[in-house]
């Protein structure tokens, strides 16, 4: 009789555990629409938004098929082919986009990406010129257009992509950066820094402005602010440390030997060096290469990212998001990303059905144990039982429920604790590094 009264009042707990874990895997599975074109490309979508291109593909390529005029199907198709390097697939993509909806100005910037990859620059040029005819204020465009043009050894043309460019977007760093490159190659050192400057004061941790900007002083004789530019480049990113130390030992040698240097004797961040452009820089030291408009050729941490554009229609174009940290999320987890979507308010609405469904359940299965427990002690079932039982369910539960919390409370602190400590260090790492640069650039 004892191990059955026991039974009866753990065997709510049990229970509450057991409905609590398969919460837990209902919630995880929320069902879609995967039978409409429409459906297939929102899948297609969740996953593609959390860097998933392999898994996002299929859903795009069915989505065509159940639609063959679905312009932004394909435009997904060329962009995750992009992203998974197969450049032939997605400039086929691309193309069919582009002749179903002609007035899409990020799939015709992203053609233009692809074919300054492969260093086809007038295709390239003609790519980003439609994108600005279909969206004028595309600065991202202008910036890649100038860097087209420079290799074409179009200067002139170049400049004038570049300042609209800022025209549009003020605080463009890397086209100020582009400009004043293009202004020293034209010898107008004089407009070159003071565009290098600009770029500098929008980000003051733009390590490549530094070192152009101390190229350029440098051809100028101004050897004190050349070392000084060079220095503040080194301390931005050690990755010129080499490159930058050479031209600083260089300049001590000039000012003690009293040696002119010759021109163009050591190569300043070229158009295709340059950070901010669509290639990676082809120097000695590794140099970071920005992420331009929708698609990155090289990801840096140096480098603050351009964010990507907006526009209205979000969901139907991940190109304009911009992109998660979080990876290998299933499109159920990444819900949360566009909580606006109408797939994520009917997720959020089915969640919230399946709560209160468990939730009842557990209360009235709780319910049930402790109205059997006041029978089996030989209480008659009267109202006054039925409350006392329904109150100890609701207390039973609540403590369990603040036992989970305080576990979870308690583990959260832990892994705190152990980040705290990660950081810490990485912190002393850095530290050390620093010291280590500035006595680098003393010497």
């Amino acid at each position: 009789m004892k191990t059955e009264k026991w039974f009866l009042r753990f065997l709510p707990i049990f229970l509450f555990c057991f409905v609590l874990s398969s919460l837990s895997l209902v919630h995880g599975k929320v069902p879609v629409d995967n039978k409409s074109a429409e459906g297939l490309y929102s899948i297609g979508l969740s996953y593609s938004k959390v860097g998933n291109y392999a898994e996002a593909l299929p859903y795009f390529e069915k989505a065509v098929k159940k639609n063959p005029n679905y312009a932004d199907g394909y435009s997904q198709i060329g962009y995750c082919n992009q992203k998974l390097g197969y450049y032939t697939k997605a400039v086929e993509a691309y193309k069919q986009a582009i002749r179903i909806n002609p007035d899409d100005a990020d799939t015709r910037y992203n053609l233009g990406l692809i074919n300054y990859k492969f260093n086809r620059y007038t295709e390239a040029s003609e790519a980003y010129k439609q994108a600005i005819r279909v969206k004028p204020e595309f600065a991202e465009a202008y910036n890649n257009l100038g860097m087209a043009y420079d290799k074409l050894a179009w200067r002139t043309e170049a400049i004038e992509s570049f300042k609209q460019a800022i025209r549009i977007k003020p605080d463009y760093a890397e086209a100020y950066n582009n400009l004043g490159f293009d202004y020293d190659n034209l010898s107008r050192h004089t407009e070159a820094i003071e565009s290098f400057k600009q770029a500098i004061s929008v980000n003051p941790n733009y390590a490549e402005a530094y070192y152009n900007m101390g190229w350029t002083y440098e051809k100028l004789g101004n050897y004190t602010e050349a070392s000084e530019a060079y220095k503040q480049a080194i301390h931005i990113n050690p990755g010129y440390t080499t490159m930058a130390q050479n031209h600083i030992e260089q300049i001590i040698h000039y000012t003690e030997t009293s040696e002119l240097p010759q021109k163009n004797e050591s190569p300043q961040v070229t158009a295709v060096e340059r950070i901010g452009d669509a290639e990676i820089a082809q120097v000695a030291q590794p140099v970071p290469v920005k992420k331009v408009g929708k698609i990155e050729i090289a990801q840096v941490a140096q480098q603050k990212e351009v964010s990507g554009f907006q526009d209205k229609d979000k969901i139907k174009n991940p190109r304009l998001l911009e992109e998660p940290k979080t990876k290998n999320q299933t499109p159920e987890q990444v819900i949360s990303i566009n909580p606006d979507s109408t797939e994520a308010q009917n997720n959020s609405n089915l969640d919230m059905v399946w709560f209160i469904v468990i939730a009842c359940v557990i209360v009235l299965l709780v319910f049930a144990g402790n109205l059997a427990w006041y029978q089996e002690k030989g209480c008659k079932i009267d109202f006054w039982v039925v409350v006392k039982s329904l109150g100890r369910a609701l207390l039973q539960i609540a403590a369990v429920l603040t036992v989970i919390f305080l576990i979870i409370a308690f583990i959260s602190c832990l892994i705190d604790q152990e980040e705290q400590k990660k950081k810490k260090k990485e912190k002393e790492k850095e530290a050390i590094l620093k010291e280590y640069v500035k006595g680098t650039a003393k010497r």
